[in-house]
């Protein structure tokens, strides 16, 4: 039977205890998320498998990157890759990274709107080429770590926030919202949702046909997204922007889970 001990997001962490026949078998024990501002979100969750296995993943904040600035950043893979090997690995560790939200919501609409790229097609397909760059460079140099995996997992939803027209914004405006606003959102829920799914239509198939590990976490996003199309219902967020709803959070540890138990 599942209970659920709730908790607001100001309180301790909420627990989910759940079944553990939802799981044919547990091969992970440790779980450590790194991305964006919504890893944070993730430790916020303890999955109890049963009164003796418990996992309760750490996140670890690169700050508000992009897959495209990671992936040329490697001061912050330096310091992500020390990090790390200062955490004790448990028998088996996954390590989850979690970008492209602000991929999504800043740079497709800023080089659109500044006319540096001519279309969403080729943003797309440059931030594929730093998807690739950070699996063949500090994902490989992380899984030399003994008893360590590492993912990527598909992005979210995209803000459902009315962001700057793209359209009809010059040049200027989108390089004075860039740098005076504290979120920028570009383009509309329905042309974000549109380049969200085809980033992460990419990122599987370059994945499957390369062998890299992809967690295509839809079943946990479907949650949480709005019945038009693939971007955030406002019920589940404070800001637009990011996720609160704990059902998310508890379905994404538990994809993760089975992925490499499938893989295994």
């Amino acid at each position: 039977k599942k209970t659920i001990k709730k908790s607001s997001l100001l309180d301790e962490p909420f627990y989910i205890y759940n079944h553990k026949k939802i799981f044919r078998k547990v091969t992970t024990d440790q779980i450590i998320f790194c991305g964006d501002s919504h890893v944070e979100f993730l430790t916020r969750t303890n999955l109890i498998i049963n009164e003796k296995a418990k996992i309760k993943p750490l996140s670890l904040w690169l700050g508000p990157k992009t897959i495209i600035g990671f992936s040329s950043d490697k001061k912050i893979q330096s310091r992500l890759k020390n990090i790390l090997k200062k955490i004790k690995i448990k028998n088996n560790r996954v390590i989850v990274l979690c970008l492209g939200s602000i991929d999504i919501r800043t740079t497709i609409g800023f080089l659109l709107a500044t006319k540096t790229i001519e279309s969403a097609s080729v943003c797309i397909d440059l931030i594929l080429r730093s998807y690739i760059s950070i699996n063949e460079g500090i994902m490989k140099v992380l899984e030399d770590d003994i008893n360590t995996k590492v993912a990527f997992i598909s992005v979210p939803p995209a803000s459902c926030s009315k962001g700057i027209d793209i359209h009809t914004c010059s040049a200027e405006e989108a390089i004075a919202y860039q740098k005076d606003s504290t979120y920028t959102i570009f383009g509309t829920p329905l042309e974000r949702s549109e380049w969200t799914l085809k980033l992460n239509n990419k990122f599987k198939k370059v994945s499957d046909e390369r062998g890299w590990h992809f967690v295509d976490n839809y079943s946990a996003y479907k949650l949480i997204t709005d019945s038009r199309a693939y971007f955030i219902d406002k019920k589940y967020t404070f800001d637009n922007v990011h996720i609160d709803e704990p059902r998310l959070y508890k379905q994404t540890i538990i994809n993760t889970i089975n992925y490499f138990n499938s893989y295994r």
